[in-house]
């Protein structure tokens, strides 16, 4: 089994270079093709597409069907579906990427795969060698997001917009140094202004450990946290401190800047208990209209 690469920052270095697509066949927008040749003609990377054909729709459709129809019947309903699926898939979402990379020099490729959408993309991180996964995402649909919580390479939730800046949090939980580099390198490549919070948030573990005795105090988490701010200050970096939950000053933050990316660490956030919170990735993303791109 391959190993995901981890993405690199540095002066000389491509940030990312093997880019995983996913697309579910329940809800497709262009923004997500647009991102992706920006982002692999702008790093030089390259595209793998995967369209998939979500079981639980042909699941359900294959329910409302009439009960009075034999197994075989069943079976062929369900064929049939598929097959319709994937017409699309070649004729309709095929078609759209291949029109939106024609003017780039951009490599992809494109598969067609039924199934759970992140069961697919976690099998797809685990046996591929992608620094990057690229989605959407969509409210109140069949697709299940759990992926957003289950893998550890760098994921960019792409939702859409307009806007000129990007929101980088940083914070006690996080490898911080990864995520200013990343983001004042995505920044500068796309010409966004730079916005940065550094939260305290003293309610979680904030080395990552479960060792309750390893946890810094509060004034050591506020120190760690002004010298962070102050060295980026000197660097003419727009950042202020604030103390809180994490998850509520990142939607407050982003509720102010609106910017077109979130740029967040994943992992380490612990409730009062010391337990890990569950689905803290896909709570951000339900809440917030825009994009996110989560760094380990």
């Amino acid at each position: 089994m391959k190993k995901s690469k981890e993405c690199k920052v540095g002066n000389e270095e491509l940030v990312f270079k093997d880019i995983l697509v996913p697309i579910s066949s329940e809800y497709f927008t262009i923004d997500l093709i647009e991102r992706a040749g920006v982002l692999a003609e702008h790093f030089s990377a390259h595209l793998s597409f995967v369209y998939i054909l979500e079981s639980e729709i042909l699941d359900f459709m294959e329910r409302k069907t009439d009960s009075y129809r034999t197994t075989q019947d069943m079976a062929e309903v369900k064929e049939e579906l598929l097959r319709e699926q994937h017409e699309i898939g070649n004729k309709v979402i095929l078609t759209e990427i291949e029109k939106v990379l024609k003017q780039k020099n951009v490599s992809f490729d494109f598969n067609i795969l039924p199934g759970v959408f992140s069961r697919i993309v976690k099998d797809e991180v685990d046996h591929g060698n992608f620094d990057l996964v690229l989605m959407s995402y969509k409210k109140y649909c069949f697709v299940n997001y759990s992926v957003l919580d289950e893998i550890d390479i760098p994921l960019w939730v792409e939702c859409g917009n307009n806007r000129k800046s990007l929101l980088a949090i940083c914070s006690n939980l996080y490898a911080n140094k990864k995520i200013f580099e990343i983001s004042l390198l995505l920044s500068k490549m796309f010409h966004w202004d730079l916005e940065m919070v550094y939260v305290v948030d003293v309610h979680a573990d904030s080395t990552g450990s479960d060792d309750v005795r390893r946890r810094k105090n509060h004034s050591e988490l506020m120190n760690d946290g002004d010298a962070f701010v102050s060295a980026l200050k000197e660097q003419g970096i727009n950042i202020h401190l604030v103390e809180g939950d994490i998850k509520h000053e990142t939607l407050k933050a982003a509720k102010t800047v609106e910017p077109k990316l979130v740029v967040i660490g994943r992992g380490h956030k612990k409730d009062f208990l010391g337990f890990p919170v569950k689905h803290f990735q896909q709570r951000l993303v339900e809440k917030c209209k825009y994009s996110f791109l989560f760094i380990k």
